[in-house]
């Protein structure tokens, strides 16, 4: 029984026993329990001690040697276990990856793998962002009731295109090369 248990009782005891691990350890992304309790889980071979002396399962790159095998013995493993310490060679892929599976609930490649939980993370922050932007488009329509700025308005534009041209702006390529200066119209190209 872990220290938890022993310091407050009804804490492991309060989970069903079909339930197998504890409800913190469960990841809401994943299917599978990723921590397994020897002591939840009869039926698993103790084949280490653990980190810490804890009888437990986990995938950690860390420390790849969990203290607990993944899957409980059926008679199917028994059997395989039984050929697996015979030669090798008289195994087949197939049974190689049940074995594996009997023991570990990852390979190294996937608990290496990206989890893509930055694609969810990005997609809220996208949508708060969206969400921010519209309530701000609507504070500030709602206050300026659909006017539109002086600067928008068609005399400020034409007042600001002869302060450009006045100015000479950009007049090798931009505005002021198409307006001729001494005939004070635009050129005909």
């Amino acid at each position: 029984m872990s220290i938890i248990a022993n310091i407050v009782p009804g804490v492991v005891r309060r989970f069903p026993k079909e339930l197998n691990v504890y409800a913190s350890a469960v990841r809401f992304y994943s299917a599978d329990p990723p921590y397994i309790r020897i002591d939840h889980c009869p039926g698993r071979e103790q084949i280490g001690y653990g980190i810490d002396s804890e009888k437990m399962y986990y995938d950690r790159r860390d420390y790849p040697c969990p203290a607990v095998r993944y899957k409980r013995e059926t008679p199917e493993i028994k059997a395989l276990r039984e050929k697996e310490k015979g030669d090798w060679k008289n195994l087949t892929v197939d049974e190689k990856k049940q074995l594996y599976r009997a023991s570990f609930r990852l390979t190294f490649a996937e608990i290496n793998a990206p989890s893509g939980r930055y694609k969810s993370y990005f997609g809220w922050a996208m949508l708060w962002q969206a969400l921010a932007l519209w309530l701000f488009m609507a504070f500030y329509y709602a206050r300026n009731r659909g006017m539109v700025r002086p600067s928008l308005t068609y005399e400020a534009r034409q007042a600001q295109l002869q302060r450009l041209i006045a100015m000479k702006y950009e007049p090798v390529h931009g505005l002021s090369s198409h307006w001729d200066y001494e005939k004070e119209e635009w050129k005909d190209e």
